[in-house]
């Protein structure tokens, strides 16, 4: 497996961490989602040392309503999403269900404190519905893990406007800082179904809003509330779901699910190794109890299992 160069890693790293950051705050503070992170340090760039890079998982998770949340930050938006026909490194793998959302928005981390635009929300259905208008990249270097990049037709305007709306000649009109009216006709050379994200005289600042786009948007991602039953995810035959309901209840603490963490524990494998729990091969100083104990002994389960190690 090919390695970035460790100055662009860090950047790269840097800006995922502050982007996945501000979703998450977005999804809180807009639409009454509960996030915490499902990736392991999604929202830090300080650990990564032991981080498996070949699986994929979702960044974000809603403990409320279960949604699985996939952060997008770039310096340059674009609806972009790295791809490697591995199994298991495709680009929508990891667990990502039609209604799973991905968040795509510009970080700059040259800033002090660094500045992230927002975010614009595109169901995975949405898409794999559209993958043929995908433009697919050459390979990336060795040294970047040979993946190749998609790219879904999109408009990013480089200067601060508003949308006015489309014209008869199907152009995008929008009128600058400086009130000059401007046509963007470009789209017309998409493929397939395209359409604006922006509500007729909204403001938008430059290179940090998805204008239009082939994708249908997301823009209204509302938590469902407490929809998500935890008790029969951590049943679930899918892994993914069973290691997402285990993150969920080490972050709740709801003491009415010790009985189905023990559960799920105990049938993965023997806990007790001389004597101590045992996680991902690190023993705590002393034997956790209660939830805490169940949330790392079903963590450890997966482990054993082999699909999500190292994801604690």
């Amino acid at each position: 497996m090919g390695f970035k160069e460790d100055a662009d890693f860090a950047r790269f790293v840097s800006v995922g961490a502050i982007g996945t950051a501000a979703v998450a705050d977005h999804l809180r503070g807009r639409y009454d989602h509960q996030p915490i992170e499902l990736e392991r340090y999604a929202m830090s760039n300080k650990v990564w040392q032991t981080k498996v890079k070949r699986l994929r998982l979702p960044d974000l998770l809603c403990v409320r309503c279960g949604l699985r949340v996939e952060s997008r930050a770039k310096s340059k938006l674009k609806i972009m999403l790295s791809h490697s026909d591995t199994p298991g490194r495709e680009w929508d793998a990891g667990g990502m269900r039609d209604e799973d959302l991905f968040a795509f928005l510009m970080a700059d981390i040259k800033q002090d404190p660094p500045y992230c635009g927002p975010p614009v929300y595109f169901a995975t259905g949405a898409l794999r519905a559209s993958i043929t208008q995908a433009k697919r990249s050459a390979p990336k270097a060795a040294s970047e893990g040979s993946e190749v990049t998609l790219t879904w037709p999109s408009w990013v305007p480089a200067k601060r406007g508003r949308f006015v709306r489309v014209d008869d000649e199907d152009r995008i009109v929008f009128e600058g800082e400086d009130g000059k009216v401007q046509r963007y006709w470009h789209w017309r050379n998409w493929t397939g179904p395209r359409f604006v994200y922006s509500k007729r005289g909204e403001f938008f600042q430059g290179d940090e809003k998805v204008l239009a786009g082939v994708v249908e948007q997301e823009s209204n991602p509302v938590c469902s509330g407490e929809s998500w039953d935890l008790v029969a995810a951590l049943r679930s035959s899918d892994v993914v779901e069973r290691f997402a309901a285990v993150k969920a209840a080490g972050a709740l603490q709801h003491p009415g699910l010790i009985g189905v963490l023990s559960e799920v524990g105990e049938n993965g494998l023997a806990l007790i190794v001389h004597g101590g729990v045992v996680l991902g091969g690190a023993r705590p100083r002393k034997s956790p109890s209660g939830v805490g104990r169940c949330v790392l002994l079903g963590t450890f389960w997966f482990h054993r299992e082999g699909h999500l190690r190292d994801a604690g």
